[in-house]
């Protein structure tokens, strides 16, 4: 019967924009992890770390004490100047993650043709 054919048509789009939907998921948490992961390098602690131990280390190896802190200043600022970016990445990407909305058409067997509304990575309406 040709609704069985049609009705497979839709079952097939429907499990492509699944499989896509769950790409999509898959990358945005890949993602989300590695920003999470930049942002903890930020962490003031941390910075505050990172920061003293440069200046130890150039210290120790007999660098001239103000060029020393010249150096761990531009550390310092460098470090502090990668968190607008970072920031502004994170917002780049939550813009870009809401779907709004996706309509497929799809050819049934009988040669008819059939709309499918996905919203939010969801199908919602058929008609």
């Amino acid at each position: 019967m040709q609704k069985g054919v049609k009705h497979s048509g839709m079952e097939e789009v429907a499990a492509a924009a699944k499989v896509a939907a769950d790409i999509m998921r898959e990358i945005r948490n890949l993602v989300t992890e590695l920003v999470e992961q930049a942002m903890k390098a930020l962490d003031g602690a941390r910075l505050g770390r990172e920061v003293s131990e440069f200046y130890k280390n150039l210290i120790e190896n007999g660098m001239p004490e103000e060029m020393a802190r010249q150096l761990t200043m531009e550390f310092f600022k460098q470090r502090l100047e990668a968190a607008p970016k970072l920031s502004s990445l994170i917002e780049a990407l939550a813009k870009g993650s809401k779907l709004t909305e996706k309509i497929a058409v799809v050819k049934g067997g009988d040669g008819g043709e059939k709309k499918v509304v996905i919203k939010n990575d969801e199908k919602v309406e058929e008609d």
